[in-house]
Parts: structure tokens; C-alpha cells; sequence
């Protein structure tokens, strides 16, 4: 009776896996001191999130606008910054990209 060998392991992978995303948020601060050196008035303005994602297997779609949907950061204007995209014979492929989101901007 013949036998065959049937493939051990990933034979064909399709999907990505993101292994990590790291979402910082960020504001400008103005602050206004009174004439005797106390504290007067203080101003936020400007609030963005930078988001870095990395991960592995085939790079992830990403929205016409050139950003990438990530929970907790919803409204405003989002553009990818950066993009990385490592491929190896032995390995799947890498990849990592950045993007800023301000979100009270809209894409014009």
C-alpha cells in the first residue's frame, strides 16, 4: 500500500496578525502666569494621538484616507506618517506603521 507524506505546519497564510499597537496621546499646553508669578490661565489645544502598529503576515488594509480604524480613537483626520514592510525568505513578512490622529480636523 503507498503512503504519501502530508505537509507539517503552515503551509499558507492569508491573514495579518498584529502583535502590538501603542497609542500615545498628546496636547499642547499654554500656560499664562499672573503679574505677581502665580499661576492665571492655562489652554489645551491641539490633542493628537500618534498610533504605532506592529505586526506579521500580509499587510492590512488601510482606509482611503491612509489611515487604519483603531479602537478608542474615533473622529477627526488621521495620515499615515510612516510604513515598514520587511520581507524574508524563511519568515513571514513584518511590518510596522505609524500614524497621527487629530481629532478635531477634517480631511479636506
Amino acid at each position: 500500500m503507498a503512503s504519501t507524506v502530508a505537509d507539517i505546519g503552515v503551509t499558507a497564510y492569508s491573514e495579518d496578525l498584529t502583535q502590538s499597537v501603542q497609542i500615545t496621546k498628546s496636547l499642547e499646553e499654554l500656560h499664562i502666569s499672573e503679574k505677581d508669578g502665580t499661576y492665571g490661565q492655562g489652554k489645551a489645544f491641539d490633542p493628537t494621538f500618534e498610533i504605532v502598529v506592529n505586526g506579521r503576515g500580509d499587510f492590512p488594509t488601510l482606509d482611503v484616507g491612509g489611515a487604519a480604524t483603531i479602537t478608542g480613537v474615533t473622529g477627526g483626520a488621521s495620515v499615515v506618517t510612516s510604513l515598514s514592510i520587511t520581507e524574508r525568505n524563511e519568515d513571514y513578512p513584518d511590518w510596522t506603521f505609524t500614524q497621527r490622529n487629530w481629532p478635531g480636523a477634517t480631511l479636506a
